[in-house]
C-alpha cells in the first residue's frame, strides 16, 4: 500500500539520502506503532525540575508539606496581580 505524507524540506533531503529509505521509514513507523506512548519530544525545562525534585529526596518537604500546603494557600488568597480589577 502507498501512502503520501509530507515532511519538511530538510527531512524529506535526509531521506532521500538514505540507501533505502522505504525500509528506514517502515521499520521506524513499526516501531512507533508499537509504543505509542513513549514521545520523541524533549521533555521540557520545567517537566526536568520537577521530575528531579521528585527524585531527589533532600529535596522532598518530609514534616512540612502539610505547613507548606497551608501557607501556601494563605498566599494565593490574598494574591491579586497589579491591575487585576476583579479579584478572585
Amino acid at each position: 500500500m502507498q501512502l503520501t505524507f509530507n515532511f519538511t524540506d530538510d527531512i524529506a533531503l535526509q531521506l532521500q539520502a538514505l540507501p533505502n529509505s522505504n525500509e528506514f521509514v517502515n521499520q521506524y513507523i513499526r516501531k512507533a506503532l508499537q509504543n505509542p506512548t513513549v514521545s520523541s519530544e524533549k521533555p521540557s525545562r520545567w517537566a526536568l525540575f520537577v521530575e528531579e525534585i521528585d527524585n531527589a529526596p533532600e529535596l522532598q518537604l518530609g514534616d512540612y508539606a502539610e505547613q507548606f500546603k497551608k501557607d501556601l494557600s494563605e498566599c494565593a488568597e490574598d494574591f491579586v496581580f497589579q491591575g487585576d480589577d476583579f479579584g478572585c
